[in-house]
């Protein structure tokens, strides 16, 4: 989280000489303002609770819904709860459940809820969300969080560590389980706010490996978008939520990113990842996101947020709510003209005219440029490019 909330305290203090005056800068302590507001312990991971009756962990086990591949209707399961806690009584608590056959370590099962249960809580800070509005002076307060459905009323996520799922992504979540069970098409839903993670295709993969932390976070981001921004779009909600957990992080968009999505161009920008094209989307999203952050300023992350139109026309009411103003038009731009300008600058990325066919930052390094389709003279030439896709082509 780039932004810490802090605590001004007034001191009534007796007048004393200027040689025995303190430094007026107080020293912070870097540990106590981590356990305070990105709920470390001393160990470096989140400080758990312990779980309330009657869970037990090893002992408990629920029967789940899960969605296999090839199968027409939902299959019954048995989980067993392996771990569970929370890092704060204000924070979403999170239980992690697996799916009898799939067997985690303790010692695992314990760094993969120290892990969720420390991203989960920071993802909730409506500060984190607000982040891209919000001036150096503002304050954020801890305490202030995003609202998290909690159809069972237990106030816990669940995550189950499953295999064989229908789904082409490694965490999945979905609405059916958000309803009450008497209200859930085919009585399938769970009752409860489940991410279901797919271990089938990581065989040998830790349940604490980064690969499910990051994958139940993403989820676990959609879902908190969706119930507090319900009119985003689905595309919109990847993009706004892998930039949350990469501002919490401290990530930066990769290179691999860039080249996936470089490599295939044509990648609909409204599209949602799979596990097969999975950084090719996500890359390109989070190219698009870094293209209007530096063209239009942070404030426009926030204004998408806001944002409740469909498709590409939430950036339209987003550049209209700013009052953004092409300089070259004297207009505010549409949509579609800066997807347009966001396609050239990936096929020129170069500095000339007012700066908006070049990226500032890396990656893309300077000159590095989408794939490019070499022609033959007199030859004709015919792509089929998804919306909001874009393909290259050049004659020597």
């Amino acid at each position: 989280m780039r932004r810490l909330a802090a605590l001004l305290a007034l001191l009534v203090l007796p007048m004393m000489t200027a040689a025995q005056a303190p430094d007026p800068t107080p020293p912070r302590d870097p540990q106590a303002l981590a356990e305070r507001y990105l709920f470390a312990s001393p160990g470096g991971t989140a400080e758990l609770t312990e779980l309330p009756a009657p869970l037990e962990l090893g002992e408990t086990t629920a029967e789940l819904w899960v969605s296999r591949r090839g199968d027409a209707l939902p299959t019954r399961i048995t989980a067993r709860l392996v771990q569970g806690g929370r890092v704060a009584s204000y924070l979403p608590g999170v239980l992690i459940w697996a799916e009898d056959g799939v067997e985690i370590a303790p010692d695992e099962a314990r760094a993969a809820l120290q892990g969720m249960a420390g991203v989960f809580g920071q993802l909730v800070l409506r500060g984190n969300v607000q982040a891209s509005s919000l001036g150096a002076a503002d304050f954020v307060d801890p305490t202030d969080v995003l609202r998290v459905p909690d159809v069972d009323g237990d106030g816990f996520v669940h995550v189950l560590y499953s295999r064989g799922l229908s789904e082409d992504r490694t965490a999945s979540q979905s609405p059916l389980d958000l309803l009450p069970a008497a209200l859930a098409p085919g009585a399938f839903g769970n009752a409860r706010e489940l991410i279901t993670l797919d271990t089938g295709p990581y065989a040998g993969i830790p349940a604490s490996d980064p690969l499910y932390v990051n994958a139940a976070a993403g989820a676990f981001a959609r879902m908190l978008l969706d119930e507090n921004f319900p009119a985003q779009q689905p595309w919109l909600r990847n993009l706004l939520g892998l930039d949350l957990l990469d501002r919490i992080s401290g990530a930066t968009l990769a290179q691999e990113s860039v080249d996936a999505y470089f490599n295939a161009p044509g990648t609909a920008l409204q599209a949602m990842p799979g596990l097969v094209d999975g950084t090719a989307v996500s890359g390109g999203q989070s190219l698009f996101l870094r293209y209007l952050r530096q063209r239009f300023g942070e404030a426009i992350v926030y204004a998408l947020f806001n944002a409740s139109a469909g498709g590409l026309d939430a950036l339209d009411e987003a550049l209209a709510a700013l009052g953004i103003v092409d300089p070259v038009t004297g207009g505010t731009p549409t949509a579609r003209e800066v997807f347009a300008d966001f396609a050239e600058a990936n096929a020129v990325n170069g500095l000339f005219g007012d700066g908006r066919f070049t990226y500032t930052g890396t990656p893309p390094a300077t000159g590095q440029t989408a794939e490019v389709t070499a022609l033959e003279a007199d030859v004709s030439y015919k792509a089929d490019v998804a919306p909001f896709g874009a393909a290259y082509a050049a004659y020597p």
